[in-house]
């Protein structure tokens, strides 16, 4: 793990989770400037919506809204995967195949690999 982003996040204050979600985005194979795409549209999220659990509940179309403005969906996924919060069918369901949606990181891929194979078993697509 590339520690500079997480550790100046640390220095600067910033939310423990938008200090993982560094942790974890420095390990893709993307370039700086993706990593740093991806930082700062999670604490677009989190600067908005600070408590993401109360986020959850709010309307399917608010959060797909805030989603589209903030460019989050790469940190909720990443919330999910790892625990930090539990998706609803509503949300995954509500986006559109042209948007950026749910996306692993290469520590996630068997899980994602077997929830693809799941889904299309179920004809999903």
């Amino acid at each position: 793990m590339s520690a500079p982003a997480a550790v100046t996040l640390r220095r600067q204050g910033a939310p423990d989770l938008l200090v993982a979600y560094a942790g974890a985005v420095a390990a893709l194979p993307i370039g700086p400037e993706g990593r740093r795409i991806r930082r700062n549209a999670a604490g677009r999220l989190l600067a908005a919506h600070p408590q993401l659990a109360a986020w959850m509940r709010r309307p399917t179309p608010a959060r797909l809204a805030d989603l589209k403005r903030t460019g989050a969906w790469p940190f909720l996924t990443w919330c999910f995967i790892e625990g930090h919060l539990l998706p609803d069918l509503d949300l995954l369901l509500a986006t559109r195949a042209d948007e950026p949606g749910p996306q692993a990181s290469p520590r996630q891929a068997p899980g994602a690999t077997r929830s693809s194979g799941r889904g299309r078993a179920l004809h999903w697509c």
